[in-house]
């Protein structure tokens, strides 16, 4: 198992957006699981975009980066922003469903808090 709390709250946001996916077949509209498939992608992707970005900071031992890289980073916004509006705009997703898939990271950051309130730390050990 990965050490790196990150990659949890990634897996864990795959595998809950995965049996999210799963039950909105059950419902049997092609909107719903069209929304809860853009709204986990967009989330996660999200999310290991920002991870990327932290670590490329924190890596490089400057107080910046280049702006090229911010410039990048923040257009990212500008790419999720479209794409949602696309989505709803062609009816390829239910906004409420789209918004229950953007949501798989609340649980899965909430579970690896757990986690790592239960394990004791590297200073007790």
């Amino acid at each position: 198992m990965s050490a790196d709390p990150a990659d949890r709250i990634e897996r864990t946001a795959w595998g809950l957006g995965s049996a999210l996916l799963a039950a909105s077949l059950l419902l049997r509209s092609a909107a719903v699981t069209g929304g809860v498939a853009v709204g986990v992608l967009l989330a996660v992707l999200s999310y290991r975009s920002l991870v990327r970005f932290v670590r490329a900071l924190v890596d490089s031992g400057e107080r910046a980066l280049p702006r090229v890289r911010y410039a990048l980073y923040l257009g990212k916004y500008a790419v999720i922003a479209a794409v949602v509006v696309a989505a709803l705009k062609f009816r390829i997703a239910d906004p409420i469903a789209l918004l229950a898939g953007a949501s798989v990271l609340l649980p899965a950051l909430l579970r690896e808090a757990v986690r790592c309130a239960h394990e004791p730390s590297r200073k007790e050990a």
